[in-house]
């Protein structure tokens, strides 16, 4: 989900399923630091590997999983302007993407293009909307196969990391969308993550949906962003057992 469609999880964000924990601590060191350098071949392969390993459990095609992993990453490194790193990832997803059936590889073309072009002339808030969308369109490839981890629950990843980008931005309009949007996605999953022992983690999961039904500003939505990202790591995990 890092702030991290590893860990879907999507899927990473179903592919997140192996890496929900080193997700929060990524979110919390992408609010105050710059991720170190690092070569683009040790960085794609690291990525390469993480993105494997996190998938092949779930059955879920590695191209397909790694889609929405390398998203969610570059999501981070553009949230937190390390250029050179989110290169390296951006490399790492087209490759992923190359490697895509061509029905998919049509869904990701125009976005793509646009993080791409947002990547290489630094335009934070571009790509940062660009890498999302990306990962909600690695959540709806995933479902194709069945994965073990709702995409559902990817997709309340990718509503979490809207919240951020458009309280940022101010768009009331925007956020009452992803607000509408985030609370009928968890309509329709609670049953299943009730039904597989979350019953804990849905009850915050409620109190959180509440809350943001009642914001009315966007400093509201922007204090509901995190913690709805941090409890999506605990509503992934009766599906990684």
């Amino acid at each position: 989900m890092t702030r991290h469609l590893g860990r879907i999880a999507l899927v990473t964000l179903l592919a997140a399923c192996g890496t929900s924990g080193g997700r929060a601590n990524d979110r919390a060191a992408s609010d105050t630091t710059i991720a170190p350098q690092t070569s683009k071949a040790s960085a794609n392969a690291e990525l390469t590997e993480r993105a494997a390993d996190s998938v092949q459990a779930v059955g879920v095609p590695t191209a397909v999983a790694d889609v929405g992993t390398h998203g969610e990453d570059l999501y981070d490194q553009a949230k937190a302007s390390n250029w050179p790193r989110a290169t390296a990832i951006l490399d790492s997803l087209n490759r992923s993407a190359s490697a895509l059936t061509s029905s998919e590889r049509t869904q990701l073309e125009g976005v793509l293009d646009t993080l791409g072009r947002a990547v290489a002339a630094r335009q934070r808030e571009a790509a940062l909307e660009a890498a999302n969308r990306v990962t909600f369109i690695g959540a709806k490839l995933t479902e194709a196969y069945h994965p073990k981890m709702p995409a559902d629950i990817v997709r309340l990843d990718y509503y979490g990391r809207e919240l951020e980008i458009w309280a940022a931005r101010k768009d009331l309009a925007r956020l009452s969308t992803v607000s509408a949007d985030l609370r009928g996605t968890w309509d329709t999953v609670k049953p299943t993550e009730v039904s597989h022992g979350g019953t804990a983690a849905a009850a915050r999961m409620d109190a959180l949906v509440a809350r943001l039904a009642a914001a009315r500003t966007p400093a509201d939505y922007g204090k509901l962003a995190t913690p709805i990202l941090d409890l999506v790591d605990e509503l992934e995990k009766p599906f990684e057992k």
